[in-house]
């Protein structure tokens, strides 16, 4: 038997591409670009090309018709570049149309035989664009620009490699400038910052660069966050096509005068270096970045302690609502590796500034846009077809009222061609058929998007013991914008779906920007002008940090083993007891720093504040048993009171006197510290 495959000639795809075989969107005034045509079943049957756009007087044609010779697989690379006199033409077009219409150039295919469609390859114009500008910047971990950088960290003494695309810009220099990055506070304090590292090469034919930044001290930091800036410099007696945006900036001296175009920016930040753990004979020396079983209380607390602070990060939010948070967060933090007290601050940081600060989930991704916006927000609909589209679903005034808005019926419209497979973000999503984009729309805490998530995220919850079904169904899917619990538990299993090494991009990094790349893109708030990373950095600074103590956080410190007092001795309340000046109103008093005997004025002491940081080990003086834990009706935390039965413990008791060190190395910054200390009060009555 023999297999025949037959194949009928037919117009498959048309798709633009730069010289590497990148994926583009524009042409510019001296750069080519190649349509990759598919038809297959064509081979041996003569097709012609030529190159036209829609000038002011119809359509203009840029080239003639040109035969095209296909492989056997039926596809061919159709080279484009425009001469001086056709940039002209286009240009001088461009300024005739006084709605400020975009110029698109078109592939136009032709043959006296039948092909399939073949008249679609105009369908998919490529925009011409002479404007100058940075295109964008991107670091990557290896010289050849494949792998990125994930979550904006590179290891202390690596390599990284900057990648910059620009367009249109043919003469100058190209300048790339390394800053520590500062908050918004610290900005306002300081003077223009200067760059730690800069470097400059000329401008090439090819609008790409590639700098490689070794991050050695000096100049660069462990623990550090830096922002890379990219700048076009040019001086004044040199001449370009005029077309620049409106950042360009100018500087003068007396010597030159120089033009500044100021580009995209990113940042990154060089890990923490956490010091290897001293080998013991029989275990292997390794560097952890899990919290340690007997490290840090707080990392793997309960949800009780869990509650408080996030009452201090959402002021305003329900406590019931808290609580719903902090029982399931604390129920699989451990099984999700997010069981540390920075990935906390991180993750909640997040959910701040995704849900305004109120934890208001949200139960779909709108849709509802004035129509010129949709391409710039959706790539599927930067096609003559998508704006089409664009102007027929989407809000026909800017203003949104509840009249204009976009009908639901519409919106799932937008949604369903958004994120359709047909289109490249459809396919990195998932999505498979008609209906995933409305179906598997942004939802929850944090916006989850696309089939492959939504069916990622079931199964990593069925592994940890949480059932739920969100993908068979529109109504099962929905859930995640209206079940509160499980839109906490889903946003916590999205970074284990994303591959998120949370321990290595949270643990002792006080930069949100790893994370927030993750979560999703850099947009900017018209109303503050602030970047949505800045805004989540804020969160994390002023809020969550706070609340999760990192800075007193031990994740990769094990503690020593408890001292278990020997019975009938007595047992500091604390390992290093302390009292402060600050708590005498600020008088150094040598009698109240007395506990157990008489005061030289001839009075029993019977208490005495001592003072420890939150996190540390208490424990009772004496043996005894638990008689009652209340709440002090002042506010004033817990009063434990144990019940010590022994009368020779009594008598240890009765005799005990104590003159404490009254000096506390916060003493300095009292109030800055006035979070951080716990009062330990012992009280020598005898029950």
């Amino acid at each position: 038997m023999v297999r025949i495959t037959i194949s009928y000639p037919k117009s498959k795809s048309t798709e633009w591409k730069d010289e590497n075989g990148k994926s583009v969107t524009y042409i510019g005034l001296r750069n080519k670009v190649f349509a990759h045509v598919s038809l297959p079943g064509c081979k041996g049957i003569s097709v012609n090309c030529c190159f036209y756009y829609n000038g002011y007087e119809g359509k203009t044609y840029l080239s003639a018709l040109t035969p095209i010779t296909l492989s056997a697989a039926g596809k061919v690379k159709i080279a484009l570049s425009l001469s001086s006199d056709q940039l002209k033409k286009i240009i001088e077009d461009r300024k005739r149309f006084s709605n400020g219409q975009k110029i698109r150039i078109h592939l136009e295919l032709s043959s006296r035989h039948w092909i399939e469609n073949l008249t679609k390859a105009s369908q998919h114009p490529i925009l011409f664009n002479d404007k100058i500008e940075f295109r964008s910047i991107v670091i990557y971990k290896d010289s050849d620009c494949k792998e990125k950088l994930q979550g904006g960290i590179a290891d202390s003494g690596s390599t990284v490699y900057v990648r910059v695309s620009t367009s249109n810009i043919e003469i100058g220099k190209i300048r790339l400038d390394v800053y520590k990055h500062e908050t918004s506070a610290s900005k306002e304090k300081s003077s223009e910052p200067s760059p730690v590292y800069s470097t400059s090469c000329p401008v090439n034919s090819t609008g790409v660069y590639k700098f490689s930044l070794t991050l050695a001290a000096p100049p660069y930091k462990e623990g550090t966050a830096y922002k890379v800036v990219v700048s076009w410099l040019f001086s004044s007696n040199q001449s370009s096509n005029g077309n620049v945006n409106n950042n360009t900036g100018r500087q003068t001296s007396k010597e030159t005068k120089r033009y500044i175009l100021k580009g995209k920016e990113v940042l990154f930040s060089v890990k923490r270096h956490i010091p290897m753990p001293k080998a013991e004979p029989s275990k292997a020396n390794v560097n952890r970045t899990e919290p340690e079983k007997d490290g840090c209380p707080r990392c793997r607390e309960k949800w009780t302690d869990m509650l408080p602070r996030l009452q201090k990060i959402f002021k305003g939010v329900s406590p019931e609502k808290l609580s719903i948070v902090a029982r399931i967060y604390t129920q699989y933090m451990k099984e999700l590796r997010m069981d540390t007290c920075w990935i906390k601050a991180h993750f909640f940081a997040q959910a701040y500034k995704e849900t305004g600060g109120r934890l208001d989930v949200k139960e779909g991704e709108s849709f509802n846009y004035y129509w010129e916006i949709i391409p710039t927000k959706l790539s599927a609909f930067r096609t003559d077809e998508g704006r089409n589209y664009a102007r027929k679903w989407g809000r026909a005034e800017k203003k949104s009222t509840k009249a204009n808005a976009v009908s639901k019926e519409n919106q799932i419209k937008i949604a369903n061609y958004a994120y359709s497979y047909k289109f490249s973000k459809g396919k990195k999503l998932g999505n498979k058929y008609p209906n995933d984009g409305w179906h598997f729309r942004g939802r929850g805490l944090i916006q989850l998007t696309g089939r492959s998530c939504y069916t990622a995220i079931e199964k990593i919850l069925h592994d940890i013991g949480y059932s739920c079904d969100i993908t068979s169904s529109i109504e099962k899917s929905d859930q995640v914008g209206k079940n509160f619990e499980l839109a906490v538990v889903a946003s916590m299993a999205f970074f284990k779906w994303k591959n998120a090494d949370m321990y290595r991009l949270c643990n002792g990094n006080k930069n949100t920007t790893g994370i927030s790349t993750i979560v999703g893109m850099k947009e900017t708030n018209k109303d503050t002008g602030k970047s949505n990373y800045e805004e989540k950095q804020e969160a994390f600074t002023n809020r969550t940090s706070v609340a999760f103590i990192v800075d007193n956080c031990k994740w990769n410190v094990k503690e020593p083993p408890k001292q278990t007092p020997k019975q009938g001795k007595w047992h500091e309340p604390v390992d290093n007891p302390q009292i402060t000046i600050w708590t005498q109103s600020g008088r150094n008093e040598p009698s109240n720093a007395v506990f157990g005997a008489k005061r030289p004025n001839g009075h029993y002491h019977q208490g005495v504040d001592l003072f420890c940081t939150e996190g540390s080990n208490v424990y009772a003086c004496l043996d005894g048993i638990v008689e009652s834990i209340t709440d002090s009706p002042k506010g004033q935390g817990q009063t434990i009171v144990l019940k010590i039965t022994d009368k020779e413990q009594i008598n240890y008791f009765r005799q005990r006197r104590r003159d404490y060190n009254p000096t506390y190395d916060g003493e300095k910054n009292r109030v800055k510290d006035l979070m951080k200390i716990l009062i330990i009060y012992i009280l020598s009555t005898i029950i």
